[in-house]
């Protein structure tokens, strides 16, 4: 039967029939149904505009979603990546875009609770293709989802970086650095800004958009601008005006102080300034006190100062919008020992392995350049012996 004729419970009984080998999916723009081949291989099978029916999409919809997240959680666990694993896995992620462009279908996804984990564990800066249908589908999930979207997502994205160990923000800000992909740095671009702007709370947009820019934004922002391109031209654009929107909303509270946030003199002193002369200023002191008995190490100083950034967050940002209770008097006993042992393990497994990766990059230079000395060297050699022919022959004539 060719599978223009399929009816979405015939499509599922093949997927049930052996989902590892990924025997179908669905894609295209309105649904479309790719067979796979023997060795694994999807293959397109694409259908006219308006040919699937939204009762078909209906009907496969309440099984067929769980059984396509179903392989892609399959692909995602095996440990060796092979090729095919890698083009199934993209063209997965494309089924589940076809799915949800669509009211049913984006209800579907949004009601399964793997759907978004399983995104935002797919999401490969070294896929650059991939990546950017990725971070286009979180962009379109995080403004038209329900109200309570953005928790769930930055959760998914949360869990999917803590089973690599990695900063959650940290292969949104990787895809960014790909300079040979102007279209997944628009996405990305757009997907942060989908996401910093989302939150109602103002402390909570300045506190995700911090965390972009220790993630690595900061730095990337200069080399972003000089790109010309419109449409990445934009999505900075909507980025500055926003920053620059929360800091006057900020400066309205401090009683229309303003402050560069992104310097720390003028941040110092303005909180300085602020706790001056308040019962709050001997606390300030203390704690500031406590920041210098801080052990003067490379690697255990950036820890400790990231966990008290993490408390801090916690306790400043509470999503109830409720202070904590001022009145809890028992000691934060928490032996933070091996939490900084681990961290500081962590940093050193990353230097290691950011040089390594310098290293490996360096020798691929090293190598490439010897392999072409070493052909301009045969070329010349071989251009001297002809001479030489030539300067024999001469001799004998």
């Amino acid at each position: 039967m060719p599978a223009s004729t399929w009816s979405a419970g015939i499509l599922c009984s093949r997927l049930k029939e052996n989902p590892c080998a990924i025997d179908n999916s669905v894609c295209s723009m309105t649904l479309a149904i790719r067979l796979v081949s023997d060795n694994g291989q999807l293959i397109w099978g694409d259908f006219l505009p308006g040919q699937q029916s939204y009762s078909w999409v209906n009907n496969f919809g309440h099984e067929g979603l769980g059984l396509l997240l179903d392989v892609l959680e399959k692909l995602l666990d095996k440990k060796q990546q092979e090729n095919i694993d890698k083009k199934n896995q993209y063209k997965l992620i494309q089924c589940l875009k076809a799915f949800m462009n669509n009211k049913f279908g984006l209800q579907r996804i949004l009601g399964d609770e793997r759907s978004l984990l399983l995104l935002a564990r797919a999401i490969d800066p070294k896929q650059p293709n991939m990546m950017t249908e990725i971070v286009k589908i979180l962009s379109a999930i995080c403004i038209v989802g329900e109200e309570n979207i953005l928790d769930k997502l930055l959760g998914a994205i949360t869990t999917a970086a803590e089973r690599n160990n990695r900063e959650r923000f940290s292969p949104i800000v990787e895809g960014l650095e790909n300079h040979e992909t102007l279209h997944l740095q628009v996405a990305c671009m757009q997907f942060i800004n989908a996401l910093v702007t989302s939150p109602y709370d103002l402390d909570f947009r300045i506190h995700l958009r911090n965390e972009f820019l220790r993630s690595g934004l900061k730095t990337m922002l200069p080399d972003l601008k000089e790109k010309e391109n419109d449409e990445l031209d934009i999505q900075l654009k909507v980025f500055d005006e926003n920053k620059e929107d929360d800091l006057t909303e900020l400066s309205h509270r401090l009683n229309d102080i303003r402050a560069e946030m992104d310097d720390m003199n003028e941040v110092y002193h303005l909180l300085y300034n602020m706790l001056k002369d308040t019962a709050a200023e001997n606390y300030l002191l203390s704690i500031l006190q406590h920041f210098l008995l801080i052990r003067n190490d490379y690697y255990i100083r950036p820890q400790y100062y990231k966990i008290i950034e993490e408390c801090v967050s916690q306790i400043v940002l509470h999503c109830s919008g409720m202070d904590p209770d001022f009145k809890y008097r028992q000691r934060l006993d928490i032996d933070f020992t091996h939490l900084i042992d681990s961290c500081v393990n962590k940093a050193k497994v990353e230097e290691s392995e950011q040089k390594a990766a310098e290293f490996s990059k360096k020798f691929d230079e090293e190598f490439t350049a010897r392999q072409e000395a070493q052909a301009e060297l045969q070329k010349r050699e071989e251009k001297i012996k002809e001479l030489e022919t030539e300067i024999q022959q001469l001799r004998t004539q």
